[in-house]
């Protein structure tokens, strides 16, 4: 039997320990997920419309793994996954450029920061699809004496538009 990496996460968060002045502290990680909806990403060229031809590249993220680690300031989430890249009609350049978010929300869904980033994935030896490796590592503050981060999340997803969000939801896998 498989285990999700996220329920991996979660166990790994509640066995770790550590010391503090005033005794142990509570050690719960966030929970990391990609965001439903966000997860997919096709970027057309800015002239033409949103027709297969202008198809730049699609893009989707997978195979997330995350693991929390304990320091004496908080929780650094280390996430790993991987970035894969279709070649459209339109490209020309023979490189995608997707823009990937990391977020971390507190319980309430408040965004307690955010942070864009930009791949770039080359389209080598003339393939049409290629992946690549990513990882991050955002850094939580413990609030207070504990490190109980329940609640709390680490989201990754797509930096899209409201076209391309639009365009996610109207072909929804």
């Amino acid at each position: 039997m498989r285990i999700p990496p996220l329920v991996t996460t979660l166990l790994a968060g509640l066995l770790l320990t550590s010391c503090s002045t005033s005794g142990p502290r509570v050690q719960i990680c966030p929970m990391v997920s990609f965001v439903d909806g966000l997860d997919r990403a096709t970027v057309f060229r800015a002239e033409g419309g949103a027709d297969l031809s202008n198809v730049l590249f699609s893009a989707e993220v997978k195979e997330l793994k995350a693991i929390c680690q304990f320091g004496r300031k908080g929780a650094t989430v280390s996430a790993k996954f991987l970035l894969i890249a279709d070649r459209g009609l339109g490209d020309h350049e023979r490189i995608a450029r997707p823009d990937y978010f990391v977020a971390v929300t507190n319980p309430q869904g408040d965004i307690l920061a955010k942070e864009v980033f930009q791949a770039e994935i080359p389209f080598s030896d003339n393939r049409r699809r290629v992946g690549r490796n990513e990882e991050v590592e955002p850094f939580l503050p413990y609030q207070g004496d504990s490190g109980d981060f329940t609640g709390y999340r680490v989201l990754i997803g797509f930096q899209l538009s409201a076209e391309q969000v639009a365009f996610n939801k109207r072909f929804r896998r």
